[in-house]
C-alpha cells in the first residue's frame, strides 16, 4: 500500500497542527518507507516530504494560497498510482481524490460545516 498525506500546512512551523502532523508522517515513514510522501506547502527538510508551493509570505488563509495549493494537489493526483490512499485533514483534498478515484482516509479536526456536509455527499 502506499500513502500520500496531503495537507495544506507549513510543515516545521510551531503550530500544534504542523507538530502533530510531522509526527504522524515520521510515524507513517518509519512503517511504509518510500511507500509514504507527505505534501505540504512547506516541508521541513523532511526526507519523504515534497512541497506543493512554497509561499514567501505569510497568506495562511487567503484564497490564492487555496486555490494555487488545490490546483497543484489535484494536477499531482493525476499521475500518482492509482493504488495509492489518500490521506488528509483536508476534506477538500479528499473530494478531489474521490473524483480521481482514490482510496480516502479523512483524519477529522474541522467540525461539520455546511461546506464540510456538501462536500462529505462527493466524498
Amino acid at each position: 500500500m502506499k500513502l500520500a498525506y496531503i495537507v495544506n500546512i507549513n510543515i516545521g512551523d510551531k503550530t500544534a497542527r504542523s507538530v502533530q502532523v510531522e509526527a504522524n508522517s515520521k510515524s507513517f515513514y518509519k512503517s511504509l518507507g518510500n511507500d509514504f510522501k507527505l505534501h505540504s506547502v512547506a516541508h521541513g527538510n523532511l526526507p519523504f516530504a515534497k512541497s506543493v508551493y512554497v509561499f514567501k509570505q505569510r497568506i495562511e488563509k487567503s484564497r490564492i494560497r487555496r486555490v494555487v495549493f488545490h490546483s497543484i494537489v489535484g494536477f499531482r493526483m493525476l499521475f500518482m498510482d492509482r493504488n495509492t490512499v489518500i490521506y488528509s485533514r483536508n476534506l477538500s483534498v479528499l473530494a478531489i481524490a474521490t473524483v480521481l478515484k482514490f482510496s480516502v482516509v479523512w483524519e477529522i479536526h474541522d467540525s461539520i460545516s455546511i461546506i464540510n456536509k456538501r462536500m462529505l455527499n462527493v466524498v
